[in-house]
Parts: C-alpha cells; structure tokens; sequence
C-alpha cells in the first residue's frame, strides 16, 4: 500500500491492478508509476462512450496506489486510463479491467440416480438451479440427451446462453492530439517552395482539414512525442468446456425381451431401439427450491449420452450445464453390416464381441437372418473371448428376394449375455426401364408396333400406356405439363419452365383456342420456384 518505487526503473508510465477481473462489490488496487518523481497524472475510468471518473494525482516519488470501488456500472468491462506530460513529451497508458455480470448468471447441476446403467434401464435426471449467491431459484430448463457420436460428426453450433445474452464489451479507442503537432497550411505551402519535400504529398507530412497540415513524427521533427496505448488483451469469457467424447459404439445396437434361455447360458434381450435422442424437455420447470426431476428410459444404445441443460428465469437471469451420462454392458455383441441388401448379393456379416469381465469367457454367437437371406455357414459359432478382450465372427450369406430383413446376432455366456436386433431393406435387381415407340397414321385405320419386353420382370409391374394425339398442338400440351413440372436445380435450367408455355401460350392464340382453362390450372403453380429463390437470395446465381 505504501509503495513509492524510489529505487526501481519504470517505463514511461504504467499501470498495475493485482488483478484482470473483479465482481462488483469488490476493491481494485491500482498502482501507478512513471520514471520521472514529482510527477502529476491525469487518471480516468472509462466506458465506451463515458467517462466515469477523472481526477489528477501527485506522484511525489516514482509510483503510488490507489483503490477503486467496483460498482455496477462497471460491468462487463472499463478501462483505466493514465496520462502525463513531461519534459513537452506526452505519454498514456491504458488498462482494460472486466467486471464479469456474475449476479446475472445461474448455476445448473445435473445429477442421476446412478453412474451407470444398462440399455433400456429406467433413470432418474434431478436438475438444480441456484443464483450466484447459492441460494435455490426457480427458473424454467430446456433438457436434451443425445447419443455423443453424434457430435463426431457435427459439433453443437448453438452459443453458450450466457454469452448469447451477456457477452457484449465496450470497445475504446484512444485519439490524441495537440497544437505541437499541427501548423499552419500557408507556412508549409510557402516553405515547399524552398524545401520540396513530396514523400507524403507537403513539407510536413499529410494534410489536415481546415487548413492545417499535421507534422510527420519522422519527418518535421516534432518535439511531441506520442506514447501509443498497449495493445490490449482479450476479454476473458467464460466458454463451456468441451466433454470429451469418448469412442461410441457402432449404431447397430438394440432390445426385445422374448428370447429363450439356452441350457447353463444366460438368456439375452434383444436390443432393437437406437434412437440418437433420448430426451428432449423444452421446459421443465424448477420449484421453489430449485429442483426438478425428470424420469425417463434410456434407448438401447450401448454409447456415452450428452445431456445439456440450458436454464432461465423472471429476472433474466442465465445458466447452462453439461453432463455425461454412460450405458454400457460387460458383455456386449455389435452387429457389422451394410446400410442395405441388393438381391443376389453375396455378403459378409460380422459380429465384433466384447468382453469386459476380469475372466476369459467361452461365447456362444448365434445369427438368425430370415426368410430374405441365406446361410452358408454355421448358424452357431463358439469362441473364447480374453477378459477385456475383443472377437470377431465372420457368416457369409446369400440374398434370396427383395424386401426387409431383420437379422438377430447374440453372444451367450454362463455369466452375462447380450443380443442385437436390426431391420435392413432389401432392394430389388434390376433397374426401371422405358421402351417408346412412336409413328404416324395418315391414311391407314391401324398399325402393327414391335416391343420388345425383357425377359426376367417383376411380376406385375410392367404398364403399357398408348396415346393418340388427334394433332400436334395436342401432343405438344401434353408435353408441357412435364416440362413446367420438373424439378430443375439452378436457374438457367428454369428457362425450359417458361419458354415452352410462352410459345404454346402464343400459338394457341393465333389459333383462337380459349385458354381461360389452362388459366385456372394449378399444376403450374410457381410456390415450389418460390421456395427455391427464397433459399438462393443470398446468391441468386
């Protein structure tokens, strides 16, 4: 407190606060030092646009300190400006302090019945919300848990909620000047004429407005010399830290409860229900004492859950809170498969088994396909899986007919078990095909026309469609219908939208044909080129 800095070296001036962040209510202590005794500084707090206090201080010695209350119209950040002239030299120092709007700011805890649970387990979620004083508040929460291999693929993109609302700063800019930089318009102009000097357009540097021409620093010599604020740290804000995502299972994981126990092995359910959220609760509310429970079930995913909270209340208070929430099983039995099946397709199934017990354990891997697929292997394979440990089991099958499949793997032990179930659609082979044929009736009643059909077809979807056009003009307005309707993609396409019915519009009145019924058609309706510009505003083109 009574430092004076008699014997210590300093800059120019400084500033010094014991700290970069305060809360309101506190006490800054600010020292102030210069290099030269007997000193008087001009000391300020500032905002952006005001300035708060200002007073001169006598620095007898070398430095001196000084205490600040911090109050609310501190917050979120001020800044401490010094200025002093010696020896006709100015020199400033500026200094940025943050007042966090901590009274403004919620704290959320999330809390659950367990550590751990198993797929399909039924949970209990308690949220609290407490002000910054401790004290419970009621506030309304939204609630989401999500499976976190989600956000290996996309990041949350939504802000933190307190910055969102609280996360504005002052800015400051420092702008000085004096008569000791600065001369008269007709001196330079008349002293140009003996001393040309053109590096910045005038004998002294760059032209000022009315009149005036301000001095280069490197050129005319000035005895002023500006002392630049420092460069100004940025403002400490509080971002939530980022949950590490732990490696997520395969979204092959899933539960039915009807599976037969075999002989000395426990039976498994089948975990058939995947879901990447397992809760979403736009508002749950808090009571009086700051507490909310939520109950739910989790999906059957074997994966770490994300929960994130996100809480306001009347007085516009804020608070978010992430939490980690794990599902997991000691033996566990992850089904490896395409997203779909052609027919005749030759693939390979797999099923990867973990073993998470301290003990080696004998497993015994079964697969049920259905009626779609055929085995070509055994449908029951044994396997020793090492405590913390890892197999794989390769079937090799066969597609037989389109439709879905549901194919059901299970590892079973004398200890713990597990079983997954998934559902695959199996599409058809062959692709969809079009055979036209068309020609001209003049003078003849009949014509003979050859198709020719491919041999294998899917029973009952072959259609032959015939139509007579009586003129041109008629097989002309039954092309327009196609051509206005298809759903081109970039605006020079667009053209073969327009122009066609331009052109038809146009013959069919020279022809005297009454459009008043095309009018009213509603298949040209522009609502879906709508929607496409109003997404292309940006960039039309």
């Amino acid at each position: 407190k009574n430092f004076q800095g008699k014997s210590y070296k300093f800059q120019n001036i400084e500033i010094l606060t014991d700290k970069r962040t305060y809360q309101e209510g506190d006490t800054a202590r600010i020292m102030i030092s210069t290099d030269f005794a007997k000193s008087y500084i001009l000391l300020s707090t500032e905002t952006d646009n005001t300035i708060l206090n200002n007073k001169l201080i006598y620095l007898p010695n070398k430095s001196k300190v000084l205490e600040l209350k911090i109050n609310k119209q501190h917050i979120p950040n001020f800044n401490i400006k010094a200025v002093m002239i010696r020896h006709n030299q100015l020199f400033m120092e500026n200094r940025e302090i943050f007042v966090p709007p901590a009274k403004q700011f919620l704290k959320v805890e999330l809390s659950t019945d367990k550590k751990e649970y198993l797929p399909g387990d039924n949970a209990t979620m308690t949220v609290k919300t407490t002000n910054s004083d401790g004290k419970p508040v009621p506030a309304e929460v939204s609630l989401s848990l999500v499976d976190s291999s989600v956000y290996y693929i996309q990041e949350d993109v939504s802000e933190d909620i307190k910055l969102y609302y609280y996360g504005n700063r002052r800015a400051f800019q420092n702008t000085v000047t004096s008569s000791l930089n600065s001369y008269f318009y007709g001196l330079s102009e008349t002293l140009e004429k003996d001393y040309p000097y053109t590096r910045h357009g005038s004998l002294f540097g760059y032209y000022a407005p009315g009149g005036m021409s301000m001095d280069d620093k490197e050129s005319a010599g000035s005895p002023m010399v500006e002392s630049e604020a420092r460069s100004r740290e940025d403002a400490p804000r509080k971002s939530l830290a980022k949950n590490k995502l732990q490696a997520s299972p395969s979204p092959v994981e899933a539960v039915k409860k009807d599976q037969k126990p075999q002989s000395e092995l426990k039976a498994a359910d089948i975990r058939s229900y995947f879901p990447d959220t397992a809760v979403w609760k736009p508002i749950l509310s808090t009571n009086k004492q700051g507490i909310a429970k939520l109950e739910f079930k989790f999906p059957d995913s074997v994966t770490t859950w994300r929960s994130n909270a996100n809480a306001i209340d009347l007085n516009s208070r804020v608070g978010s809170e992430k939490k980690d929430i794990v599902t997991r099983k000691n033996i566990l039995v992850r089904m490896q498969a395409p997203r779909f099946f052609v027919e005749r397709d030759e693939i390979v199934l797999s099923a990867l088994v973990n073993n998470d017990l301290t003990t080696a354990k004998k497993v015994e891997c079964t697969i049920d396909l259905g009626d779609a697929l055929e085995n070509t292997q055994p449908q029951k394979v044994s396997v020793t899986v090492p405590a913390k440990g890892e197999k794989r089991i390769d079937w090799r099958v066969k597609v037989k007919k389109e439709g879905n499949v549901k194919i059901t793997m299970q590892a079973l032990t004398d200890k713990e078990s597990d079983a997954v179930q998934m559902s695959f659609p199996v599409y058809i082979h062959g692709i969809e095909k079009y055979i036209a044929k068309n020609g001209i009736l003049k003078n003849e009643t009949s014509r003979n026309i050859d198709l020719v059909i491919p041999k294998e077809r899917k029973k009952g979807s072959t259609t032959l469609d015939i139509t007579l056009s009586p003129s041109v003009m008629s097989a002309i307005m039954e092309a327009i219908p196609y051509l206005a309707t298809y759903p081109y993609g970039c605006v020079e396409q667009t053209t073969s939208r327009f122009i066609p019915l331009v052109l038809v519009s146009k013959t069919l009145k020279n022809m005297n044909v009454d459009l008043s019924n095309l009018q009213k058609n509603k298949d040209f309706d522009t609502a879906e080129m709508t929607k496409w510009m109003d997404k292309k505003a940006k960039n039309p083109v």
